[in-house]
């Protein structure tokens, strides 16, 4: 138990007294709400496509056609996808990273720019985009862009949480934005955007 403070104020000689017991510190201030950010993806997408699909599919895609995907259901091109990557692409990934692969394609069909976490360290977030977008993170009514090179985006949020990842406020989200259309990412739901299949029209 933390040692106490007698104080007294008394308010002309010979009087009566007031002696108050004072804490010797301040109470702890309650922490911060802390977010348990989704674990990164072990095999960016992006990058996986264009080292292993893009000799067929060109750099991120652009050999698909207009209307890419659009008569296949979500099943179809989650076959479709794995059966690619397991034949053509001579390759074997995760599940998890083989869903975000998927989650890439369905970006390229509803053409609305892809983001995904791939690394997390400290106060440092990093992953992939889809190529000009620009990244932020919003946290806490602030604003946090990322730096953004080809397909790849990083940011450190250290002037505003300095106590890292683990302090970080809910919700963070990533938000990529490209050519008027934008993508929101929820980081304590998913490690990348396009997780699910677009609602019908």
């Amino acid at each position: 138990m933390g040692a106490a403070l007698l104080t007294g104020a008394c308010a002309r000689p010979g009087a009566a007294c007031r002696t108050q017991v004072a804490p010797a510190h301040a109470p702890d201030a309650a922490p911060a709400p802390a977010l348990a950010l989704a674990e990164p993806l072990a095999v960016g997408p992006l990058t996986f496509f264009n080292q292993s699909c893009a000799r067929c599919h060109g750099q991120y895609g652009s050999f698909y056609g207009e209307g890419f995907a659009a008569q296949r259901t979500d099943a179809d091109l989650a076959r479709v996808v794995r059966e690619m990557v397991t034949g053509p692409a001579q390759a074997s990934l995760p599940r998890r990273d083989l869903d975000a692969l998927t989650a890439y394609h369905r970006s390229l069909a509803d053409g609305r720019p892809f983001v995904a976490l791939t690394h997390k360290e400290g106060t440092v977030l990093a992953g992939e985009v889809t190529p000009r977008a620009a990244v932020v993170l919003r946290a806490a009514g602030r604003l946090i862009p990322a730096q953004v090179v080809e397909h790849a985006w990083t940011l450190d949020f250290s002037d505003s949480f300095p106590a890292g990842a683990g302090a970080l406020p809910t919700p963070v989200i990533l938000e990529a934005t490209l050519d008027g259309r934008s993508t929101t990412l929820d980081l304590a739901g998913s490690p990348y955007s396009h997780s699910a299949p677009p609602p019908a029209r």
